[in-house]
């Protein structure tokens, strides 16, 4: 309801996902997991939101549509959905599928061990950057993740959640040019460390700076990667 509110007061449409009374009767729509969608279950959403552009859509143009700048941008690797990754990356890796949920493949790059991730950051100033990573309760191993001097530690096991999702954590800064982002497993689990994706968020700049250099506490050492 609180959602609808809000859409409504600024002139915005809610898509809701049919409700069929029965849970039985929405099985089909619902990976084995029951909280990913599947072939079917993207087929229902795509046809309710084209439903509702063809029904809404004809009262706007895009001459009046509000769309704000958004500044610095970003830049998204993601691999996730097609397995088309342009990034380099090696050592103990592999680009691989596996199991999509709904029936599809994902993928991943896995990390059995300690390997690298190259990208570039084509700013002329440091970005926020952020790692996308599969998480699912003691399935997955921490990982030691250097960018430049700054070592975190990411742990899958965070989200504490029996379902098998992706999810994006903040690493810290990327520096104009070419980066490497060193992974190392800490000790082994049932599956690799797996990567989908790497987000380089010029916009975050402008809109969350001050937390963000606040949660990392960082100085311009941060950038200089050995």
């Amino acid at each position: 309801r609180k959602v609808s509110h809000i859409m409504h007061r600024y002139g915005g449409h809610v898509y809701a996902f049919p409700r069929t009374g029965y849970a039985a009767n929405a099985e089909r729509w619902f990976a084995i997991d029951w909280h990913h969608l599947s072939v079917d279950g993207h087929e229902v959403v795509a046809d309710g939101v084209k439903e509702l552009i063809d029904k809404f859509g004809k009262k706007y143009s895009r001459d009046k549509a509000r769309v704000g700048s958004w500044g610095e941008g970003d830049q998204c690797t993601n691999w996730f959905m097609d397995g088309n990754c342009p990034l380099e990356y090696g050592g103990d890796t592999r680009l691989a599928p596996f199991d999509g949920f709904g029936g599809l493949n994902k993928f991943a790059i896995e990390f059995k061990g300690r390997g690298s991730i190259l990208f570039e950051n084509k700013k002329s100033h440091p970005v926020p950057l952020f790692i996308s990573y599969m998480t699912k309760k003691d399935n997955y191993p921490v990982a030691e993740v250097r960018i430049g001097r700054r070592i975190r530690l990411i742990d899958p096991q965070r989200e504490s959640t029996p379902r098998h999702i992706m999810t994006t954590h903040f690493l810290g800064w990327s520096k104009p040019g070419v980066n490497k982002l060193h992974i190392k497993p800490v000790g082994e689990w049932l599956l690799p460390f797996r990567v989908t994706g790497i987000i380089e968020c010029g916009a975050c700049i402008e809109h969350n700076k001050r937390e963000i250099i606040a949660s990392m506490k960082l100085d311009e050492r941060d950038f200089n990667n050995s």
